[in-house]
């Protein structure tokens, strides 16, 4: 056997090293070409993720990529796999792994290879030694395990944990990798999901919210994903254009840290746009402002309730007066069609209104107390107008009960047995007084009733029927002391009271009495005689402090009027006589008060003749029946004068101390009503008069009223001397009775 076919195991085994060799360079480089792969791949992702990278720059690091991975390649595949691997380097491997081999493996080859030239010198026995015996310790050694594999095993297992990593992200979002691949490898222009997404909600991009103009609208802005600091609002009037925009920054809420909110006063159409984190989109939203429903009249039917006795009635305007219980259908007028309306009454939920017409809404309602009602508007655009702007107020007045006050005579009065009551009343209502009624009792007998406009036999009556003015109704009771009986069937005597309450009825059933019980007292002669003296000594009183008040007032004006060319001096001279002047008036209307209620209260017991009673009984009549102010006597200077002109022309018979008090009381009233405040108004336009020559015309006209004043009350003291004295007052009286029994069977006549 030769040389050659001894060492062809040891061939055999360095060819199977050599595979082994070539294998795990192969591996090694894989291994090395796959980490820098996956590294690279992942760096890629990272810096296009996070930097949203451009196209110009993915591209560079495309290249770069290339590059490194043709280096890669070159340098850990191609140049190992392709580099020689000689037996004889080989072999130098096995003898440094197996040191005991001492370098007979390559001279074997080396043998093997020279055994057939015809220049070697060697023995041919001593190589065959040498061969023979490295192949049989040869042939234990396996040549395989000189090539180690933990260094490209432990590259493989990297590049396989890469692998398994890059793998498993790419499929867990297999998304976010697609994107990867068509950015980075591809080149494509996809762009990456936002990590924060911002959504305006209830609003679409290019779909505008209507907003009625003047009202506020809230944006609201979620951040999905990653939730930014701050949110950038940036609006512009649609007029204007994005150039002139303002900007807003938003943070989170307290409560909802990935919402962000603004409320914006909308005065005109807008547009804007919500930018903040990776969003940059600024999509374009749009606010558009509507014309609101304004009203521009409302009318009312009003169906009054039936104790009014008032007809149907249309009332202009929101906010109205109405008696309670009325029935309203409320018609409100817009500028605008409308899509549907509403009315909030009170604290109640909001009623619909009925639309008879685009623009024409309708309520029901039944006023029954005080309602403040808001109308809401919508248009059919969805525009609304302001509630608050829009809100009447309905005052119901309840029907209250009515008023009653007794006119004449005093509280509590003196009559003589055969003398007549006139009771004159004013009764007043919110409405309508259906009646009134007498309640009557004499002593302590049971109590009686007459109502006004009917009958109570001869001794109570109404002297004329109830004359109504407006919401008022007046009326006379007349009682006859003279036919008057007591339940005992006999005509009632001095020492007799009657007492009565006038009660008023309205026309939705309410009644009210007079707050206190008026009293009559019949008296006698002497005991009326006394009285006539007090009121006497009362008027003489009030015409001394009247006529003293009178010339304080003289005295002022006279100092006024040295003084007149110094305004400063002129004007507090001229305070003072004005203030003076008013105490004189207060003064002169006490002393009508007093004379009228001796003329009202004794002309009817004081008759020379008691058929007079009938002839006087107009002019009263006339005169209390005649609407008046509250508080306003009932008997003034008019009805003095017409009695005054019926004595003098003989249409009515008086005595002499009633004609003295008739005439004392017209002069007293006209004193009273007319020069007193004459005097106090000169007084005034003095003070304020602009030049000289004014403030003394107004100086001489208060000088000419104070001294008519003077002479009033001059004429009243002689008056009063002139007037009966106490023992005539007596004789008037009993003559009075002589004719008594004529004039009561005058009246009986009368009735049949």
């Amino acid at each position: 056997m030769s040389l050659a076919e001894l060492v062809r195991p040891l061939r055999r085994g360095l060819g199977s090293l050599r595979t082994r060799v070539r294998g795990l360079m192969l591996v090694l480089g894989a291994g090395r070409l796959a980490i820098f792969l996956g590294a690279a791949l992942a760096l890629l992702f990272g810096l296009d993720y996070v930097l949203r990278l451009p196209l110009s720059v993915r591209a560079v690091l495309l290249l770069m990529l290339l590059l490194g991975a043709g280096t890669v390649i070159v340098r850990n595949l191609l140049r190992p796999l392709l580099r020689k691997l000689p037996d004889e380097t080989l072999a130098a491997s096995v003898e440094r792994a197996h040191p005991r081999l001492n370098d007979r493996l390559r001279s074997s080859l080396a043998f093997a290879s020279a055994a057939d030239d015809p220049e070697n010198e060697d023995s041919r026995e001593l190589m065959r030694a040498v061969v023979e015996e490295t192949v049989r310790e040869v042939a234990t050694i396996p040549f395989r395990r000189v090539a180690a594999g933990r260094i490209p095993a432990r590259w493989a297992a990297a590049a396989g944990a890469v692998a398994l990593l890059v793998g498993t992200a790419a499929v867990a979002r297999a998304d976010l990798a697609r994107i990867f691949v068509q950015r980075s490898l591809l080149l494509r222009e996809i762009s990456w999901p936002r990590r924060t997404v911002l959504v305006v909600e209830g609003m679409e991009p290019g779909v505008s919210r209507r907003v009625t103009l003047g009202h506020e609208t809230t944006l609201r802005v979620r951040a999905e994903g990653s939730v930014p600091d701050r949110v950038r609002f940036t609006f512009w009037e649609t007029t204007a254009g994005p150039g002139r925009a303002d900007e807003i920054d938003l943070t989170p809420s307290a409560d909802d840290p990935s919402l962000f909110a603004f409320t914006l006063k909308v005065y005109s159409s807008y547009r804007f746009t919500v930018t903040g984190g990776d969003d940059d989109r600024a999509e374009n939203y749009g606010i558009e402002a509507l014309t609101p429903p304004s009203v521009l009249g409302i009318e009312m039917e009003a169906t009054y309730p039936d104790y009014l006795a008032r007809p149907p009635a249309k009332l202009e305007g929101g906010g109205q007066r109405i008696p309670q219980g009325t029935k309203l259908k409320v018609r409100v007028r817009t500028n605008l069609p409308l899509r549907e309306a509403s009315a909030v009454l009170g604290t109640e939920e909001p009623r619909p209104m009925e639309l008879l017409e685009p623009d024409l809404a309708v309520l029901d309602v039944v006023a029954e107390k005080n309602l403040r009602y808001a109308l809401r508007l919508v248009g059919t655009n969805g525009e609304e107008n302001d509630p608050g702007a829009d809100t009447f107020l309905l005052q119901v007045v309840q029907d209250q009960p009515p008023s009653i006050r007794v006119r004449t005579p005093a509280a509590q009065s003196e009559y003589l047995e055969g003398g007549i009551v006139l009771v004159a009343f004013s009764a007043q209502d919110d409405y309508r007084v259906e009646s009134v009624t007498l309640r009557y009792r004499v002593n302590e007998e049971s109590p009686r009733s007459v109502k006004a406009g009917e009958s109570g036999g001869d001794a109570i009556r109404a002297l004329v029927p109830a004359a109504r003015t407006g919401t008022e109704l007046h009326g006379i009771f007349a009682i006859d002391l003279a036919r008057l009986l007591r339940e005992d069937g006999k005509l009632i005597d001095k020492g007799d009271k009657l007492t009565y309450t006038l009660e008023a009825l309205d026309s939705g059933g309410k009644t009210r009495e007079t707050r206190s019980q008026q009293r009559i007292d019949v008296v006698g002669d002497e005991e009326l005689a006394q009285i006539l003296q007090a009121r006497q000594q009362e008027l003489r009183e009030t015409v001394r402090r009247a006529d003293g008040r009178a010339r304080e007032t003289g005295e002022k004006l006279t100092l006024a009027r040295d003084v007149s060319d110094v305004p400063q001096e002129f004007r507090h001279a001229n305070d003072l006589a004005q203030a003076s002047q008013g105490r004189v008036l207060e003064q002169l209307e006490t002393l009508a008060a007093r004379v009228g209620t001796v003329v009202n209260l004794y002309v009817f017991n004081r008759l020379d003749d008691r058929s007079a009673a009938e002839q006087i009984l107009p002019f009263y009549e006339r005169h209390l029946l005649a609407p008046s102010d509250a508080g306003a006597l009932p008997f003034r200077g008019e009805l003095y004068r017409e009695l005054w002109v019926a004595f003098v022309e003989k249409r009515i018979r008086l005595g002499d101390a009633q004609m003295k008090l008739l005439e004392m009381a017209f002069l007293a009233d006209d004193l009273a009503t007319d020069e007193g405040p004459r005097t106090y108004r000169a007084l005034g336009r003095a003070g304020s008069a602009a030049d000289s020559a004014e403030r003394g015309t107004a100086l001489a006209e208060a000088d000419a009223a104070l001294r008519t004043i003077l002479a009033g009350l001059e004429k009243l003291e002689r008056l009063m001397r002139e007037w009966e004295s106490y023992e005539g007052v007596i004789s008037w009286f009993k003559g009075l009775k002589e004719t008594e029994q004529g004039i009561v069977d005058e009246l009986r006549k009368e009735k049949k």
